[in-house]
């Protein structure tokens, strides 16, 4: 080991620096023989640069202008049928029973007796296992001590009907209200 020492000397360094410079010298001069953003092809391994290697403008670059739409092919198969749905029914009744049609969907209202109204709902509806939601409305000739009631069983209502009664200071009226079944 004692042989190979190392001496830095004069002749050491420059030959070191020498080297040096030839090595990335030679890259220096190759590079700059090329313009500004190109590599020539023949410096390039196969699929070495990629679109996420490239800027912005070369990308837009490679996209060319959309070609002609051809024509629509035939349909598909049908799927499969999705699940039900929940079937729905709303509806305002007015002035004596009346059914409001613009603020009403999927169901039927019958005037039974004062204060009695019963609601048919519409297909998709099993009556025996619906839900109502009733509401009074303030805005009917009954004012603001209106009451509206759903109930499941009925004695004037038939089977298939949902019954709700309407009063006013605890009397059965005539009275205006908004159902929903969700």
């Amino acid at each position: 080991m004692s042989r190979f020492r190392l001496r830095l000397s004069y002749a050491n360094v420059i030959s070191t620096l020498c080297l040096c410079l030839l090595i990335g010298g030679g890259s220096a001069v190759a590079a700059s023989q090329f313009g500004k953003e190109s590599i020539p092809t023949r410096a390039l391994k196969k699929e070495s640069i990629g679109p996420g290697k490239l800027t912005k403008a070369a990308r837009a670059a490679l996209i060319g202008a959309p070609g002609p739409v051809g024509p629509q092919g035939p349909a598909g198969p049908q799927g499969p049928a999705g699940p039900a749905g929940t079937a729905r029914a709303y509806g305002s009744v007015v002035g004596g029973g009346a059914l409001d049609p613009a603020r009403s969907k999927n169901a039927s209202v019958r005037h039974a007796a004062l204060g009695t109204y019963c609601i048919t709902p519409g297909a998709g509806i099993d009556p025996s296992t619906a839900t109502l939601l009733v509401t009074p409305d303030y805005q009917g000739p009954v004012g603001p001590k209106a009451t509206a009631l759903f109930r499941s069983k009925s004695a004037v209502c038939n089977a298939d009907e949902l019954e709700v009664k309407t009063w006013n200071d605890g009397t059965a009226v005539d009275g205006w209200f908004t159902f929903l079944i969700p």
